[in-house]
C-alpha cells in the first residue's frame, strides 16, 4: 500500500474555496468559528441531547451537487448547518467532514435567513443491519 499523508482538513478548503455555491457569512467569519463549548439550553426545550457548537467549514453533496457550508452545532442525534441552498424536509443528504468522515444525514428543518443563507437542522442516519450487508 501507498503511505500517502493527505491533510483532508486543507484539501476540504481548497475543495470548499473552489465552489460556485457556498454560505456567505453576513457577519466576521472569526467571530462565528470561534464559539465553542455547549450551547446554552432554554427552559422550554424539549430537546433530548445538548448541543456543542462545532464550528467548521464542511462539503454538503445533495442530488449530485456539492455545496459549501458551515457547521453550526452537533448533538447526539443531529447536526446544524447553514446551507446556501434550500433543503426539503426528509431529504437525504450527505456531510463531509473535514476529517474525511462522511455523515449521512436526513433533513427535518431548514429556515431561509438571507439570500443563499438556510439554517438547516438535519439528524443522522444510522445503517440498518441489512444495508449492511
Amino acid at each position: 500500500m501507498l503511505d500517502i499523508d493527505v491533510d483532508h482538513s486543507e484539501l476540504i478548503e481548497t475543495r470548499w474555496s473552489a465552489l460556485k455555491s457556498k454560505v456567505v457569512l453576513p457577519g466576521n467569519e472569526h467571530a462565528f468559528m470561534s464559539r465553542t463549548g455547549r450551547l446554552p439550553s432554554k427552559e422550554d426545550s424539549r430537546r433530548r441531547y445538548h448541543r456543542y457548537f462545532a464550528r467548521t467549514k464542511a462539503l454538503l453533496h445533495v442530488d449530485g451537487n456539492t455545496h459549501g457550508v458551515y457547521l453550526r452545532d452537533m448533538s447526539r442525534c443531529g447536526i446544524g448547518f447553514l446551507a446556501p441552498v434550500q433543503l426539503l424536509p426528509r431529504q437525504s443528504v450527505e456531510l463531509e467532514l473535514a476529517d474525511g468522515r462522511r455523515l449521512a444525514l436526513q433533513n427535518v428543518r431548514c429556515r431561509r435567513l438571507g439570500p443563499q443563507w438556510y439554517e438547516c437542522g438535519a439528524t443522522f442516519v444510522v445503517p440498518t443491519a441489512e444495508a449492511q450487508h
